[in-house]
């Protein structure tokens, strides 16, 4: 028995002759057998490192070659899509023979070209490797191979503003026709954050029939009072693997509630600086800005208002306040009962505006006038001369009063002049019939005052106190003496006053024809004279005239007292 695998370890030949020499003393001729396969070679084995990631394409698969005799060793690579059911060759790149100097390595499994287009999750790989035998295989584990082509989605343009529940439009794409789940997120900060958003209905395992479709989003559950041209929605689409996530163009949403406002109402007349309160009312509590404005005609048409005080950008905080309306800046020289004040809330959206009632504005600058003084006697119709002044230059008119007791009381004058005064006759004259309101007056307290008007009084002028005479004197007749008289002389005579006065007398002689007189002395009532006015008085002759023996003219001089004030 030839124990060859001392002789020939690891040999693995067809070609081996065995020789047998026999001998004795001598040496004999030598038998040789046929030709002899003696295959001592031990197979090579090899070691198969684990996957422990889902791999792709072209996969690296690490070995370790083992072979006693190190001899040259190939390869020979297979894969199996079900665990080890079913083995297939792989193609593969990489040196798969070499000696001793390359037992330790790897080659790479171009999976794209044996698998492509699928999605395996029992996966094995198989290495055999051979000298002159084949060796024992090695075996990887189980492994996932993804060479699925990911879907993607584009995810259309919504036009236009949006609100509430908005329905987005999308187009998937899948190579493989595999049924398709979307996730879909939104963004209000341009996509730097986005987060999930709350869609009606599901939009799991869509399949290739319904991969032109479009969901719901309901915006108002996820941004509530938001208003804002910059929303992105974006769609990452899955089959076995997530694909590359579609953004939709920048979406208008607007799911911010107006704010509204309310006025108080403005009672009484109003000038110059108004005063407007106000309440806002906004869900989301937004930063709000007011647009005040005005009407002059009761709300048909609206101006912008010159305004004073807070109105950009306030918060909650002064959601009650006021606004001081300049209506002098806005409104000069008005005096109107149908202005109305309107304020319009604003944060991203224009809010529903507030009103007053119509109420009473006056702005109007009172006219003044400047009445000249009157200097001399006057009587009859007196004429009074006044210069207006308005800075609005409206129609006017005139009250004219008179006073007889220096500016104490006064009275309603008659005037015959017209007391509407256009811009044409700020300067002019007004014509006091003063004997209608003053008959038989002899006074020096008598006054004029003026007092302009056009929507409103205005600052009246009066003139300083001046002499008013509308007295007729009263006139005296002395019944003449026909004889001689002497010694106490009676003196007959009437008077004739046209007002009715009290009156009183004086009486004088002459004795040289009435050239001078002199104050006679008599005897009885010469005061307190009351119509009819006829009498008679004694002059005591004697002593004024004492010898005189002549023709002596004498005339009563009458003369009218005051009337008791």
């Amino acid at each position: 028995m030839w124990d060859s695998i001392i002789d020939l370890l690891g040999v693995d030949s067809a070609e081996i002759l065995f020789r047998i020499t026999p001998s004795d003393a001598d040496v004999g001729e030598p038998g040789v057998s046929g030709m002899i396969y003696v295959d001592n070679n031990k197979p090579p084995s090899i070691l198969l490192s684990d996957f422990t990631e889902e791999q792709s394409g072209d996969i690296d698969v690490y070995f370790t070659v083992s072979d006693l005799e190190r001899d040259t060793v190939s390869l020979y690579c297979e894969y199996s899509p079900d665990a080890g059911t079913t083995w297939y060759e792989a193609t593969v790149s990489g040196n798969t023979d070499f000696g001793e100097e390359g037992y330790i390595g790897h080659i790479t499994w171009n999976s794209l070209v044996d698998v492509p287009d699928q999605y395996l999750d029992r996966t094995r790989f198989r290495i055999t490797p051979s000298d002159n035998d084949e060796g024992e295989p090695g075996t990887t584990n189980n492994f996932i191979v993804d060479n699925d082509n990911p879907p993607t989605v584009v995810v259309m343009g919504v036009s236009g503003e949006q609100a509430g529940d908005i329905t987005i439009p999308y187009e998937i794409s899948d190579k493989e026709g595999d049924p398709v789940s979307l996730f879909v997120e939104y963004s209000v900060d341009g996509g730097e954050n986005f987060y999930p958003a709350t869609i009606t209905g599901s939009l799991e395992g869509i399949t290739v029939g319904s991969y032109r479709g479009a969901f719901t989003w309901e915006s108002e559950r996820d941004i509530k009072g938001v208003d804002s041209t910059q929303v992105l929605v974006r769609v990452t689409p899955s089959d076995l693997d997530a694909g590359e996530p579609g953004i939709s163009p920048p979406i208008w949403v607007d799911n911010n509630t107006p704010p509204t406002i309310s006025l108080s109402d403005v009672s009484g007349e109003q000038y110059e600086d108004v005063v407007i309160d106000y309440s806002i009312d906004d869900m989301e509590s937004d930063l709000v800005s007011l647009i005040c404005e005005f009407s002059e005609d009761g709300g048909l048409n609206w101006k912008p208002a010159t305004v004073e005080g807070f109105i950009e950008e306030i918060d909650s905080t002064g959601y009650l306040g006021s606004v001081i309306w300049r209506s002098d800046s806005d409104l000069p020289g008005t005096d109107q009962m149908d202005i109305r004040f309107r304020i319009t809330p604003v944060d991203n959206d224009t809010g529903t505006p507030g009103e007053t009632e119509n109420f009473h504005l006056d702005n109007n600058e009172l006219p003044s006038i400047i009445v000249e003084d009157i200097t001399e006697e006057q009587s009859g119709n007196v004429s009074v001369s006044y210069k207006l002044e308005d800075a609005e230059y409206d129609a006017s008119m005139i009250k004219v009063e008179y006073s007889s007791d220096g500016g104490f009381t006064w009275h309603p004058a008659t005037v015959a002049t017209k007391l509407e005064i256009d811009p044409a006759r700020y300067a002019g004259t007004v014509m006091w019939t003063s004997e209608a309101d003053l008959p038989a007056i002899d006074s020096h307290d008598v006054m004029v005052r003026i007092t302009p008007f056009d929507n409103d009084e205005g600052f009246p002028d009066e003139t300083d106190p001046f002499h008013l005479d509308n007295n007729q004197p009263p006139v005296a007749v002395v019944d003449d003496i026909l004889e001689e008289v002497s010694e106490d002389v009676r003196i007959s005579f009437s008077l004739d006053d046209n007002d009715g006065d009290i009156l009183s007398i004086d009486a004088e002689y002459s004795t040289d024809g009435g050239e001078t007189w002199n104050t006679a002395t008599i005897t009885g009532d010469t005061v307190n004279l009351r119509p009819p006015y006829s009498g008679s008085i004694i002059w005591n002759s004697t002593l004024d005239v004492l010898g005189l023996d002549s023709d002596v003219p004498g005339e009563r001089q009458p003369f009218r007292e005051p009337p008791p004030v």
